[in-house]
């Protein structure tokens, strides 16, 4: 049988920048042990292209591993390849925003939001946390207004958007 490449391999230039940003933005990280691959399939979640996946080894695969591993980051080589610069450090700190580590013990921690781009553009981010959300939008989208103001304004009546561009969207 030929000599084929893996579909799975490490990847430590991957394990540099995970390094970086744990060491950089994920103070509760700091004793994990997190292992980096790259896959040559493109990945994707709910039916989107994404640069890569994380996931939680269990108790047992500690065992079975031998070895102290809390997460397994995978990156797809396709996908990655469409990332530049900061895009591809982004796309790596969100994987890590996922993972928490708490008294020794790894988990995984949902997104701090989901939603739909239409309903966005219809009734703003009108979650919850909203506010907060809107917040952190409002300071690399350019052209968004304060959510506080418009949140305010839509309580009052005046208003159906907690956080929408300054030109409004047609219904």
């Amino acid at each position: 049988m030929p000599d084929q490449e893996q579909d799975i391999r490490k990847a430590p230039d991957i394990q540099v920048i995970v390094d970086g940003l744990v060491d950089a933005r994920h103070e509760n990280l700091k004793d994990a042990k997190i292992l980096c691959f790259w896959t040559k399939k493109p990945l994707k979640s709910g039916g989107r292209a994404v640069a890569g996946n994380v996931k939680k080894v269990s108790d047992a695969q500690r065992v079975f591993f031998g070895r102290n591993i809390h997460f397994i980051i995978t990156v797809s080589e396709v996908n990655w390849k469409k990332l530049e610069g900061d895009r591809q450090s982004a796309a790596i700190d969100e994987l890590l925003c996922a993972c928490w580590m708490k008294e020794g013990n790894p988990s995984i921690v949902p997104p701090d939001f989901s939603g739909y781009i239409a309903n966005l553009l219809k009734y703003g981010f009108h979650q919850e946390d909203g506010d907060r959300v809107a917040e952190a939008a409002q300071k690399h989208i350019p052209g968004l207004e304060a959510a506080g103001k418009k949140r305010s304004a839509a309580k009052k009546g005046a208003g159906s958007s907690a956080l929408s561009p300054t030109a409004s969207p047609s219904p």
